[in-house]
């Protein structure tokens, strides 16, 4: 039950480095594997994984994808499971994607992008292919609390970095004010 939503964003290095590397097929594969891991372990959370957290869940479907899809490559993402009532949203971030809750247009919650140092975010990788690469029990996860009307964005560093969060939010309360009347 609940619904699963995940962005990742290949690091561009890669292309830079090693020549022939597609960074976007790292990262479609890796969510692809991240996502499928929450919809495997959430069927439903207590049978699963008794006792976890969809928090929990979500961190293992990450490091499942991490050490599952070995290519080269490494990327960045954010990865979301909302609660069968549609009540609370877990969210796992590693990274620059990140999520961002609105309420009205205004900014509620909001991920924390997380670099080792200027341009160079904490990134998922296959541990044999690279180096440094991040854990994926070193994300970031939050819950939070909805209300009916809210809207959720996902992003990579392509949003965030050329927006600003009050720009976005005033495009989803645009996108809210034209759904009409019950447009959950």
């Amino acid at each position: 039950g609940g619904s699963i939503l995940g962005v990742a964003d290949g690091v561009g290095a890669w292309s830079e480095e090693a020549g022939d590397v597609d960074v976007a097929v790292y990262a479609r594969r890796f969510i692809a594997a991240a996502v499928e891991g929450v919809e495997r372990s959430m069927r439903p959370v207590a049978a699963a994984a008794p006792g976890a957290t969809r928090g929990e869940v979500l961190l293992r479907a990450l490091s499942e994808a991490q050490y599952g899809v070995k290519l080269a490559g490494s990327c960045t993402a954010v990865l979301a499971a909302l609660d069968n009532a549609g009540q609370t949203l877990q969210v796992a971030n590693l990274g620059d994607a990140g999520m961002r809750l609105y309420r009205g247009g205004v900014l509620v919650h909001s991920t924390v992008a997380r670099e080792h140092q200027f341009n160079m975010p904490l990134q998922f990788g296959h541990p044999d292919l690279v180096e440094d690469a991040d854990d994926a029990y070193d994300a970031d996860v939050y819950e939070w609390e909805l209300q009916r009307g809210d809207v959720i964005v996902a992003g990579t560093d392509g949003l965030w970095d050329n927006l600003f969060d009050a720009e976005v939010g005033a495009a989803a309360a645009a996108c809210r004010a034209n759904d009409g009347p019950g447009g959950d």
